[in-house]
């Protein structure tokens, strides 16, 4: 494996019940922000996260939605279906 595979910060983001958004940040990382989007690029939700597990209860209608997550060591973005 290589060094950059071995320093790639990662995150997890799913949904459960179709309103509740679950983010798993890596080990070390525990301060960051989240986004929603929808397919248009409206910023439908965003909050501050501070522990490296945090579950968010959403209100949205059902669809596809990009879920972006900054922490100091890295950007990912997600999607997610809502049903």
């Amino acid at each position: 494996i290589g060094r950059d595979a071995i320093n790639r910060v990662s995150t997890r983001v799913y949904t459960s019940n179709g309103n509740t958004l679950n983010i798993i940040l890596a080990d070390k990382v525990g301060n960051g922000n989240v986004s929603v989007l929808d397919v248009t690029g409206k910023m439908v939700y965003t909050q501050q996260l501070n522990q490296t597990w945090t579950t968010i209860p959403i209100s949205v209608s059902s669809g596809i939605y990009l879920v972006r997550v900054e922490t100091e060591k890295s950007a990912e973005t997600h999607r997610i279906i809502v049903e």
